[in-house]
Formats: structure tokens, C-alpha cells, sequence
């Protein structure tokens, strides 16, 4: 099970393959309560009750970047304390990465993939600068010095004007420490088309729900529970940790779900996900009808 947290729901960047920018709904840290509630109430009751399969998987990160929140150490600290097979998967763009916070990584007991996704382009037309951060991971790449916990992992995308031979030739500049082992590095020719947010011709299509064998639970940064990370605004939610009990959150997901298996798309933002409601035109800033609704 993947528990994705929404440590922080807003962003420094304006990714072109990113909707954050879009969201319309309040932009917050997530309150310690919250999270306390979430890692004592679902994360370790969940190990307890299936402690046969493998430890869950913490995501700090749902629709922000988790760096912005200066308080991430002190909660992932908390992850070590309760259980130190708990794996933690960090998503960030890394452009706020020091060796501090990796080092701090380096010191927990956990399994960390560290996933630094490169967003070049902002859908402005700005570019983003990696010059400190690509330095900084070729000095630790370089040096005998690497925490045996972290698996390192790059990866960009082909999003106009991005092409798939230019990533390629910036992924050949890591040949080094991925022969060495010390990083894997991918170029995505496909694009999440967030529910219709993002008009790309390298957008994936999905012919189910991504998230329909309840893999994963989400929550969002106020501790409301959601159906997924592609639903921006919170259109989907089932309650809230603060007041509703685990229990009949999890029979609701669990209904959810299967209502999803069997195709019954009953919210707009599963249809607009299989590509049946609306998406954004983002040249003209206007909603354009698509399809039918199921």
C-alpha cells in the first residue's frame, strides 16, 4: 500500500506538464495533527493488519512540492520512530535540494527513493535553472560518498518544447554514475493528462482507473480523504481524518473502487480522465466539451 500525503499543496514552479498552477482550491502546509493522525490512525494500523505483506510506502507529496515545507524532516523522522521498514518515496523537482537534506535521508533506517523530476519549462515560457542542482548530484555521484538507503532516481519528460532526442542527450551525460550503479535516469515520453488539465500530444490515455486495485490511498493537505492525485480540486472526497474513523473510510474507498473496476464513472473527474468530459484549452483558457459523459 502507498499512503501519498499532501504535505504541502502548492508549488514554486508553473510546470508546463504540471496543473498545480491551475488549482483553484487553498493552498496550505499540512498541520502536524494531520499528519500525526494519518501515520498513527492508517499507516501503522495498516502494517499491523497485514503484516504479510510488504511494509507500505510513504509519499510526502501529492499536488505541491514537499521541500517548501521546512517541517518535512521532522515528519519523516516520525516515520523512522514508528517503524523503520517503512519505505519512503521522496518527489521533488529539485531545485530546493541541499546535501543537508540528503544526508538527513542518509540518516534514517527506512528504504528511500529519492525521485527528482526535472521540469525544465514553465507553461509561461520560462525556464528553469538545474545548474546547482545537477552540480550537486554529480559531486555526490562523484565522491565516495553516498547513502546506502537512497535509491536516486532522474527523470524528465517530453512536453512541448522538450523532444524526446534532446532528453535522451542529457540523459547520455549520466552514462557515468548509471554504469556505477548510483543513479537510474529516464526520459517519460508520456504525460499524465491530469483528468483533462494538460493538452499534449505525448498524454497518455487510460483505458481504467490507474488506481483501481486500491493500491494507494491519498490524502490531502486540510486531512481530507481523496480519490486519487489527478483530482486536483478535491472534487472527490470521502471524509476527513480529524473527524471521520479509518473504518468507514476504508469501506468507502473499497466501495469506490470497485465501482471503478466495473467501469461506473460516476464523478466528472473520472470521466474527464478516460478522456469523456471536459479538458482545459489552454490556448484560449476555456473549457471545451469532449465526448459524452458515461
Amino acid at each position: 500500500m502507498n499512503f501519498q500525503i499532501e504535505t504541502v499543496s502548492f508549488c514554486d514552479l508553473t510546470c508546463t506538464e504540471c496543473p498545480n498552477w491551475m488549482m483553484k482550491r487553498k493552498r496550505q502546509f499540512m498541520s502536524r495533527d494531520v499528519w500525526d493522525v494519518i501515520v498513527n490512525n492508517y499507516v501503522i494500523p495498516y502494517k499491523s493488519l497485514n503484516a504479510h505483506l510488504s511494509p507500505p510506502t510513504i509519499i510526502p507529496h501529492k499536488d505541491g512540492e514537499p521541500l517548501l515545507n521546512k517541517r518535512l524532516p521532522e515528519l519523516l523522522a516520525t516515520i523512522a520512530d514508528a517503524d523503520p521498514s517503512f519505505k519512503i518515496d521522496i518527489y521533488t523537482h529539485g531545485l530546493l535540494l541541499k546535501r543537508s537534506f540528503i544526508e538527513f535521508l542518509g540518516s534514517l533506517p527506512n528504504r528511500i527513493r529519492l525521485l527528482i523530476s526535472f521540469h525544465f519549462n514553465n507553461h509561461d515560457g520560462t525556464v528553469n535553472d538545474y545548474t546547482q542542482t545537477d552540480s550537486l548530484l554529480r559531486e555526490i555521484f562523484a565522491s565516495c560518498w553516498q547513502p546506502q538507503n537512497i535509491e536516486f532516481i532522474l527523470a524528465s519528460h517530453v512536453i512541448k518544447p522538450m523532444t524526446r532526442d534532446r532528453l535522451e542527450e542529457g540523459k547520455s551525460t549520466w552514462a557515468g554514475p548509471i554504469n556505477a550503479g548510483r543513479v537510474t535516469v529516464h526520459a517519460n515520453c508520456s504525460i499524465n493528462p491530469w483528468t483533462g488539465l494538460i493538452d499534449d500530444p505525448g498524454t497518455v490515455e487510460f483505458n481504467g482507473c490507474p488506481y483501481a486495485e486500491f493500491g494507494h490511498m491519498f490524502f490531502g493537505a486540510s486531512g481530507n480523504i481523496v480519490a486519487c492525485c489527478l483530482d486536483l480540486e478535491e472534487e472527490i472526497v470521502f471524509g476527513n481524518v480529524m473527524v471521520d474513523e479509518p473504518a468507514a473510510m476504508v469501506a468507502k474507498l473499497e466501495e469506490f473502487y470497485a465501482a471503478q473496476r466495473r467501469k461506473e464513472l460516476r464523478h466528472e473527474v473520472c470521466r474527464n480522465c478516460f478522456g469523456m468530459g471536459k479538458r482545459l484549452d489552454q490556448s484560449a483558457g476555456n473549457l471545451v466539451q469532449l465526448g459524452v459523459s458515461a
